[in-house]
């Protein structure tokens, strides 16, 4: 279906398309700079990571990639990819105590400082952006070592409000 210049809606579909081109490219590079080759296996998760929004886990993107139609990604290869795409700059990888994490990083101007709040209790995880966190990081000298503002993450590990009711309920003999 075409879509008319003027609807608003044809050059955010175009950047995007722009952006995975962009992607696609450096990721091949990348691979070839290493000996690896660029297979559609690995193009295909590729494409299904830089499209989340919100951090994912490899088991997440292995659901999203057995339910696309026309190339099989065994679970080897998709294991075997996170950490190539890490290494390219496409992903960020997010480790914590329950699980691994990763995100999409579409361009350098897009990363931000993150910070994850983690429930000791029941693991959730609430991504927020931390802009004061990045001008910290700029601020700092760390003994001739240059960081990178907008790639630092924060992990702070808690309890939740919710479990904290739970505890509070708890401790009263009230049943929530």
């Amino acid at each position: 279906m075409h879509t008319p210049l003027g609807s608003g809606k044809f050059v955010p579909v175009m950047e995007k398309l722009q952006a995975k081109a962009r992607a696609r490219y450096a990721f091949a590079e990348f691979l070839g700079g290493i000996g690896k080759r660029c297979t559609p296996e690995r193009l295909l998760i590729l494409d299904l990571a830089i499209e989340q929004r919100k951090p994912f886990t490899a088991n997440t993107l292995l659901k999203l990639c057995q339910e696309s139609h026309g190339i099989k990604v065994c679970r080897a290869t998709l294991f075997n990819t996170l950490p190539l795409l890490v290494q390219c700059g496409l992903l960020r990888r997010n480790a914590h105590d329950r699980d691994v994490e990763y995100e999409s990083i579409r361009s350098r101007g897009m990363q931000s400082a993150r910070q994850h709040l983690i429930c000791n209790v029941c693991g959730k995880i609430h991504h927020l952006r931390a802009p004061d966190l990045a001008a910290w990081v700029a601020s700092q000298s760390f003994r001739g070592f240059s960081g990178e503002p907008d790639s630092a993450v924060v992990y702070v590990y808690g309890q939740c409000s919710r479990c904290r009711r739970k505890t509070s309920l708890k401790s009263k003999n009230i049943k929530p």
